[in-house]
């Protein structure tokens, strides 16, 4: 979708985004895909004091030592881009340097993948990483199979107040927004309008 944000803004959004009600910031820290940086890690956390999740595409547990370093709080793991093994030796690092994960899925191959594993946070993603097509009803269909964590987040294609509210009626604690905020003039204003939307809807 391009350079959603040229000025690169990060302490700005961050502020906006505590001031508005965000319970945590998602980071990005992929250069080749996404333009994200490292050093936005520290960047974003000296500018509010909310819990920071570095997302990028971590493969390598030195990756999560890195994230940590910087100062992540949590660290982003897509259960399909590695193997089991490698996702039980990622989950060991991350708790070792004391870094929460939010363990990504896909599809029901990712839940076989990651059955029995001790799980911080669980997340469905809506968008497909090999087509980038988006499948709305993937959260709903998940649900009821997800295994055991501390809490369930709803990833992509979610901008609006009625998207919220259908999340939290199928039993997810969060949501992970970023395109429909990071696309506006002030991201944080947009999340405030949202959460008015959402408290209104109640």
């Amino acid at each position: 979708m391009g350079d959603l944000r040229p000025d690169q803004d990060v302490e700005n959004v961050a502020r906006g985004y505590e001031k508005a009600g965000a319970s945590a910031l998602s980071v990005l820290v992929d250069a080749v895909h996404f333009s994200g940086e490292l050093r936005f890690l520290g960047r974003a956390k000296s500018a509010c004091s909310l819990p920071i999740l570095a997302k990028g595409f971590f493969v390598d547990p030195y990756d999560l030592l890195e994230a940590r370093v910087a100062g992540a709080d949590a660290a982003l793991l897509i259960a399909c881009a590695l193997s089991r093994e490698e996702l039980k030796n990622m989950l060991k690092t991350s708790r070792e340097v004391g870094l929460a994960t939010l363990m990504e899925l896909h599809d029901e191959a990712d839940l076989a993948k990651v059955e029995g594993l001790e799980l911080d946070l669980v997340g469905v993603n809506h968008r497909n990483l090999a087509t980038l097509a988006m499948d709305h009803e993937l959260s709903a269909s998940l649900a009821p199979k997800l295994p055991v964590a501390r809490g369930r987040v709803a990833e992509s294609g979610l901008n609006s107040a009625k998207d919220f509210l259908r999340m939290a009626a199928l039993g997810y604690g969060a949501v992970l927004v970023g395109t429909a905020f990071m696309s506006q003039p002030d991201p944080g204003e947009g999340l405030a309008r949202l959460l008015e939307e959402c408290h209104a809807c109640r």
